[in-house]
């Protein structure tokens, strides 16, 4: 079996893991795992912390050893141990000790784990003001598992508690079961931030704007090159409620990797969370700009020196490798086809659902066909630098032609001339010139725009990216990558309630240190995600995206090694 050394115990032997949970009849998708450590003969049990946390209401507090977590339940603080399996995605957080003094069970079957918790008894639910807003309280005879829900009717606290029947009068949409009370949260304006109290336990919903009360700071070593950050910062004399992943990578030995989770035609977008979890990416952060219709990438995608989605206007992109060299930039990929006649043609873009008129290139990465984007394309096959075939086709997503594995297709959008100059049997041969050309090295690229610092000095020039001066002006939740003067990657998200201009999240972004800066798709799209949860300000709708920028243990070892 495989062996992870510990912290404090000569080596821990995994027994089971899964890769969900059942808390009180609720399926979730929280990775969990049985081992055991040196001599001792009991199991330990732990889940993934972030996700278990908002699962069971657990706050997870400041930490400065990657192998404890401290947490606190409804009075009760406690520190807890979390342990790495190697290759493994999460981080688990050692709940065996806990449960047991809780009173709760756990039975592992097969892929899950099952967790049932006692239930308490709802004693009152009052409602209130305070200077900042709203406030509910929830009264119960003990503590009780709880955690935010998204329902189609809006947002709700789901309560491992019973006793909700007599507060229907109240709440018309409250819902109850024998194992759950779930409690409509439509009681004020803004996000509801949550607290637990003791004696007797209580838990606390305030709305209002974000404070340093409701949005307190928050340093946690999550692990090696890991730190989990929050706070209330200010940009333009503005109050900024800001999530960020302080990574040092090549401490960590960890790999950042663009990545999707759409099918072989580039086709999909999926919440980034679950983008996450099926790709096992231990963080990630919502990544460049795509088509919501087509569901297609609009920007670059480059990973292990292929590219997936080309370049388009000449946007930012980040782009780095595996020894430590990283940098932002804004970069065109500029490629002409050359006919053996001598006739030559500007490419517009490479594997792109950007249509614009012009000849586009697409290769197999885009994926097995190509399906059209506007009406009436012409589309040449390529083979062997030699063209093969012509064909034209009809409305735009009806008709497909296959992509060969060896080749390429050139597809002619309102440019019918054009493909009139490389008929079937013409040798063909594309140059390719990369602006600006150090880059070309570098293997793996994620795009997205504007760029808003390099070496230090604010740079936001969104019109020669070909963004809408609308676009530049407007507030918004940003999320963005900076690079700092010592080495370190900041991925950065900030709340929807403290929105932000692009001018003002570049100033941000400065003040947290960052040389070199990045804008990525911000708005509804702004998603980070560690440890199995999504850890953004914010509890809006989950907004799906094409997507992101994932951080992934190398297939030999996760470099993270446990607790005592």
């Amino acid at each position: 079996m495989p062996v992870v050394m510990t912290q404090a115990s000569p080596e821990a032997t995994l027994l089971k893991t899964g890769s969900q949970v059942r808390l009180n009849g609720q399926v979730l998708p929280i990775p969990w795992a049985q081992w055991q450590t040196g001599g001792d003969p009991t199991p330990k049990t732990g889940v993934a912390d972030v996700a278990f946390s908002q699962a069971a209401g657990l706050e997870l507090r400041d930490s400065a050893q990657f192998y404890q977590q401290p947490i606190a339940w409804f009075g009760q603080t406690l520190t807890l141990a979390t342990w790495f399996y190697p290759t493994g995605s999460s981080r688990y957080l050692d709940l065996t000790t806990w449960l047991a003094t809780q009173g709760w069970t756990v039975q592992p079957q097969d892929e899950t784990l099952q967790i049932t918790a006692p239930l308490a008894q709802i004693q009152a639910i009052r409602q209130g003001q305070t200077t900042e807003g709203a406030r509910w309280v929830v009264e119960l005879d003990r503590p009780a598992v709880w955690s935010l829900v998204r329902r189609a009717q809006g947002l709700g606290l789901r309560l491992g508690a019973t006793g909700g029947a007599r507060f229907q009068p109240q709440f018309p949409d409250l819902t109850f079961s024998s194992q759950a009370t779930v409690v409509p949260l439509n009681g004020g304006e803004g996000t509801p931030r949550f607290s637990t109290l003791a004696n007797p336990p209580r838990l606390v919903v305030d709305w209002g704007p974000p404070s340093s009360r409701t949005f307190p700071s928050r340093t946690i070593a999550w692990a090696p090159g890991i730190t989990w950050r929050q706070a209330m910062l200010t940009a333009a004399g503005r109050p900024v409620a800001v999530t960020w992943l302080d990574l040092d990578v090549a401490q960590a030995a960890l790999q950042v990797r663009p990545f999707w989770d759409g099918d072989k035609e580039q086709v999909g977008i999926v919440q980034l969370g679950e983008m996450a979890r099926r790709n096992q990416a231990i963080a990630a952060i919502n990544g460049g700009f795509f088509n919501r219709i087509t569901q297609l990438p609009l920007g670059s995608l480059r990973s292990a020196g292929r590219w997936y989605s080309g370049p388009i206007l000449g946007r930012g992109v980040l782009a780095w490798d595996d020894q430590g060299t990283v940098g932002i930039h804004r970069l065109a990929l500029r490629e002409v086809l050359v006919t053996a006649a001598g006739g030559r043609v500007d490419l517009t873009t490479l594997n792109s659902g950007y249509p614009r008129a012009g000849m586009a290139r697409y290769t197999s990465a885009w994926g097995s066909r190509y399906v059209a984007l506007t009406d009436s394309e012409r589309v040449l096959t390529v083979e062997e630098d030699r063209v093969t075939r012509l064909s034209v086709l009809g409305p735009a997503g009806r008709d497909a032609v296959p992509i060969p594995d060896q080749g390429y297709l050139l597809v002619a959008r309102s440019a019918a001339s054009q493909a009139a100059l490389a008929p079937p049997g013409t040798a063909v041969q594309i140059q390719i010139q990369w602006l600006p050309t150090n880059l070309e090295p570098l293997p793996h690229i994620l795009g997205a725009g504007p760029v808003l610092l390099q070496a230090g000095r604010p740079v936001l020039d969104g019109a020669s990216e070909g963004f809408q001066p609308s676009f530049l002006s407007q507030r918004a939740a940003r999320s963005g990558v900076g690079l700092t003067a010592a080495g370190r990657m900041l991925w950065i998200a900030t709340s929807p309630e403290t929105p932000l201009t692009l001018t003002e999240f570049s100033q941000l972004l400065s003040q947290m240190g960052a040389q070199e800066a990045l804008n990525l798709d911000g708005g509804s799209s702004t998603s980070l995600y560690l440890g199995g949860g999504l850890i953004q300000p914010g509890a809006g709708p989950l907004a799906r995206v094409h997507n992101g920028l994932g951080l992934f243990a190398p297939a030999r070892r996760l470099p993270v090694q446990g607790a005592p």
